[in-house]
């Protein structure tokens, strides 16, 4: 479990279908639409009724309608049908009906504020998203710039061994963000290499909080049960930092780590009292301390898997570190990018201000006018 556990740290869900859609309208005012593949009790569900569905809570001010994948531009309206089910099912006998439909669940906002506000109890508190909208008016254009920052609310509950010890913050960034981008002037075999080496300190990083969990837990529930321990449950809890530092627990295996930390234990203080923990024994119980501590996170990288679209006023100017396509900004927003520093989405667009050039027309026409015509009566 705790190797499934490493391996969900690594990963997240990522599935281009799924998008969270916002618009910024010129008055300040937005919207937001995500779009995923539900359970069958989240699109059957009634448009008067709040739902909960892949770890996201809309309430009834959500819009909700749902559509075939491959048929963007026709929206149904909730709820879905059991026989509208059973059809897609006949059409698609070998296929799961949920990956080929999409729940589209849309709000509006009076600011952007409000709508970031908004997404943190949609995804009921697992991080936080704040954003800010700015407005430069230059007479001949206004510029926008919008920036949403999430960020994980308690990223050292997950890792208490900061990534830091083991990874530059720029190193860190760049696994986790591909930004700053390190690979400049690197050869494909110079990249691997430097790529095998990061990955190696990222197992590690992670292998190290792996077992400092495990080692608190037992510092903390199980410590007042050992008979004649070896150091005292200060003194226990004080060697954490070194233990993590050991080669035996930057080198553990996804394969039976349970077994691999008792045994670091029993050859670190010369007893086999902590081996005899039934923590060690009982795969059920070890699993539950793990998923206690990695719910969370679990459920981050469950809803962390949209694509971030996104549509300013305008056109756009800078889409910082996303991709412009046309008139939409496309980011990549998973939960990972959230674990080196906090996540941030930013765009800049400008808008043509046409009044201000008639006016400015208008104003020159009456200026030469009266010059010309003053002349004249001269």
């Amino acid at each position: 479990m705790i190797g499934l556990i490493a391996v969900v740290l690594l990963t997240s869900c990522n599935n281009d279908e799924s998008t969270m859609l916002t618009i910024i309208n010129e008055d300040g005012t937005c919207s937001r639409e995500i779009s995923f593949h539900p359970y069958p009790q989240g699109v059957m569900a009634k448009a008067d009724e709040p739902i909960e569905d892949h770890c996201l809570v809309f309430g009834t001010d959500w819009e909700r309608t749902w559509s075939v994948v491959g048929e963007d531009s026709l929206r149904r309206p909730v709820p879905m049908t059991q026989e509208q089910w059973d059809s897609l099912q006949r059409v698609y006998p070998k296929q799961s009906v949920a990956s080929k439909i999409l729940l589209h669940c849309k709000r509006d906002y009076q600011s952007v504020s409000e709508m970031s506000d908004s997404l943190t109890h949609v995804i009921d508190k697992q991080f936080d998203a704040k954003s800010t909208l700015e407005k430069h008016f230059k007479w001949f254009y206004t510029d926008y710039v919008f920036e949403e920052t999430f960020s994980i609310l308690d990223s050292k509950h997950y890792f208490p061994i900061p990534i830091e010890n083991y990874l530059s913050a720029d190193t860190a960034s760049y696994w986790y963000t591909g930004q700053p981008d390190l690979t400049k002037g690197l050869s494909g075999a110079e990249q691997k290499e430097m790529l095998d080496g990061i990955e190696t300190k990222v197992s590690q990083w992670l292998n190290a909080n792996a077992f400092a969990y495990v080692y608190d837990y037992i510092g903390q529930v199980y410590y007042k049960e050992l008979k004649n321990p070896p150091v005292s449950q200060e003194r226990f809890q004080t060697l954490r930092d070194t233990l993590v530092k050991l080669p035996a627990v930057q080198n553990m295996s996804l394969e039976d780590m349970g077994k691999q930390i008792s045994d670091i234990l029993k050859d670190y203080y010369h007893s086999d009292v902590y081996s005899d923990l039934s923590l060690f024994h009982d795969n059920e119980k070890l699993e539950w301390v793990m998923n206690q501590k990695y719910r969370g996170y679990k459920l981050l990288t469950t809803m962390m898997g949209f694509q971030y679209e996104l549509v300013m006023p305008g056109k756009i100017l800078d889409s910082g570190i996303g991709i412009s396509e046309g008139n939409i900004v496309r980011y990549k927003f998973t939960a990972e990018r959230m674990i080196p520093h906090d996540y941030v989405i930013t765009a800049t667009s400008r808008v043509t201000n046409v009044w201000a050039f008639v006016v400015t027309f208008f104003v020159i026409a009456i200026a030469v006018g009266s010059f010309f015509y003053r002349k004249k009566n001269k």
